[in-house]
């Protein structure tokens, strides 16, 4: 296939022309514009749960009426015998107004405790005490009677 030996003949096949390249509108609009897309779709996902104030937590429970009657009803005996133990100490000519102290303001605690449940079934019962729990306020009013009584013997 050479002429005459000197010069190889070139082949009569055709270069292969080079692939064109995509134009810059397909490379944006293909890829750029879902790239972006991605992009600013996770922005905003992170974005919204960082800056969203977390739930807030539930109310707790409130307190069992029974325990509240519990600790009172101890706040009550315990003052009952603080008071016996100042006269006692009265008795014997000695200072009791640290016991009758400790009386009424344990008294003081009992009759809040009692209050508070005492308020609690009015506002759920329209201002209004049913018959079921009068109870409760008489012994409010047993408490209070004591805290007068305790008082009256401090100052005696």
């Amino acid at each position: 296939m050479t002429d005459a030996g000197t010069r190889p003949q070139r082949s009569r096949r055709r270069a292969q022309q080079p692939k064109p390249k995509a134009p810059l509108w397909v490379i944006l609009v293909f890829i750029g514009v879902p790239s972006v897309a991605i992009v600013c779709m996770l922005g905003y996902i992170i974005h919204r749960d960082l800056l969203q104030a977390p739930p807030p937590e539930p109310p707790p429970p409130p307190p069992d009426p029974s325990a509240i009657v519990k600790e009172a009803d101890a706040l009550y005996h315990s003052a009952l015998k603080d008071r016996a133990a100042a006269l006692a100490k009265a008795k014997e000519d000695k200072d009791p107004s640290f016991e009758f102290d400790s009386a009424i303001k344990k008294l003081k605690q009992a009759k809040t405790l009692y209050q508070g449940i005492i308020d609690q079934i009015m506002e759920a019962n329209g201002g209004q005490l049913p018959d079921d729990y009068r109870g409760y306020e008489s012994k409010r009013n047993e408490i209070q009677r004591a805290l007068g009584d305790t008082a009256k013997m401090k100052n005696f």
